[in-house]
């Protein structure tokens, strides 16, 4: 059967006129609210960031953290309205242009003691008190193999305060598992003052320019309920990123990389 003779441009118009339908719907389920979006996430991302409750945290995940208007989002929040943030991102050749330069926006702005009641809760998550108690995660580096389940204090770049030491608020994760595999998430959490859960963002693309003008979709979830439990869908993601906190590493490393062919464009 030959294809419809289409007119190409009312089907573009109509696809766009869809897609922005889909993007504004919204479903609540089991005191959830579910939003999708798949137009101008750069957009809605820097709204969701906003709505970070006061004296709340963020914790963010994601493969690629280049686009500077999420760093810079994510800086002012910190230093303005003093909102603790935690990023994890890959391991990757820190000589690329974009990630360089988003590595070195985001290092050192910001500590956080490791006695600090963020940290507390996040091995909650994993049924621990200690760091060194959480569960080994094994990750691969240049030929070798690393059981690493120490967060160590990072003292090229924070300063311990007292006995208690600091460590650099974001961080880079190894390659997990027993392949060439690299921590390919992309979620960021929001905590509010009690450090409850009160929404995720996830979704199929990184926080680069790329994916902000390209095909891409994202879920917002957000937590309707007023019970002081947290919501088990969302736990889910505040125990991964506790997972990948703990195995973290500060993004200045002096192992050598693999050749960055291994690894595709954001």
């Amino acid at each position: 059967m030959p294809f419809p003779n289409t007119d190409t441009v009312s089907l573009a118009h109509k696809w766009q006129l869809s897609r922005r339908t889909l993007d504004e719907s919204l479903t609540s389920s089991h005191n959830l609210s579910v939003s999708t979006h798949v137009t101008r996430l750069r957009h809605h991302l820097l709204q969701f960031l906003s709505s970070a409750p006061n004296n709340g945290c963020i914790l963010v995940a994601v493969a690629w953290l280049t686009d500077l208007h999420i760093v810079q989002k994510l800086k002012a929040l910190h230093t303005d309205r003093g909102l603790r943030v935690l990023i994890v991102v890959n391991k990757l050749d820190a000589s690329r242009g974009f990630y360089k330069q988003s590595l070195e926006a985001l290092t050192g702005y910001s500590s956080i003691r490791l006695d600090d009641s963020l940290v507390h809760r996040l091995l909650s998550t994993l049924k621990v008190r200690r760091i060194s108690d959480a569960p080994p995660v094994r990750y691969r580096t240049v030929g070798s193999w690393r059981h690493d389940n120490t967060l160590c204090a990072d003292s090229t770049t924070c300063v311990s305060d007292g006995d208690v030491p600091s460590v650099c608020s974001a961080r880079v994760q190894g390659y997990t598992m027993d392949r060439w595999h690299y921590m390919h998430h992309k979620f960021a959490v929001l905590l509010n003052a009690d450090l409850k859960c009160t929404a995720v963002w996830t979704g199929s693309g990184n926080f680069t320019n790329n994916s902000f003008i390209g095909v891409d979709n994202a879920v917002i979830l957000r937590d309707n309920g007023q019970e002081a439990n947290p919501n088990p869908a969302l736990e889910v993601y505040v125990r991964e990123f506790a997972r990948l906190f703990v195995t973290s590493e500060p993004p200045q490393s002096t192992e050598s990389e693999p050749t960055p062919c291994l690894y595709p464009s954001p």
